[in-house]
């Protein structure tokens, strides 16, 4: 309960040196990985004493995810726009997958290529497919 105490008090401040703003997050788990936190940095004043105005640096923090969101937005349409009507390639099935968001395991795809959703010149049904993937047990940790 103290850290916790403290990790609010830090929090409430106006600026915070990047080393204990970086630490604060951890202790918070946050889900702010390295990297996002040092591009945020880039992208956000700091001061001689190495401190950032925390409302800027979370702005920033927030302006980035959006514009990883929108990207991950772009390569769905692009695959989308793939399509050849409702139907994939068997082969495409699992970048075709990714580019959606869904990190499917390769045995999951293996199935549903063996199984009776795939047609006789190798097209998978796009809709069966999400289907398919939704009945089984493992898809939540897919997405």
């Amino acid at each position: 309960l103290p850290d916790a105490i403290e990790n609010l008090h830090n929090l409430s401040k106006g600026k915070m040196n990047i080393s204990h703003l970086w630490t604060t997050l951890s202790n918070l788990n946050s889900n702010l990985k390295k990297n996002e936190f040092l591009a945020a940095l880039k992208l956000t004043t700091v001061d001689e004493d190495d401190e950032v105005q925390i409302e800027e640096f979370g702005q920033v923090v927030k302006d980035i995810r959006d514009a990883s969101r929108l990207k991950e937005l772009q390569d769905i349409v692009l695959a989308l726009d793939g399509l050849e009507g409702d139907m994939i390639s068997g082969k495409n099935l699992e970048s075709f997958l990714g580019n959606i968001g869904i990190k499917s395991p390769e045995e999951e795809v293996e199935k549903i290529l063996q199984s009776d959703l795939v047609s006789d010149d190798n097209m998978v049904n796009v809709k069966d497919c999400m289907k398919a993937l939704k009945d089984t047990q493992k898809f939540s940790t897919f997405v």
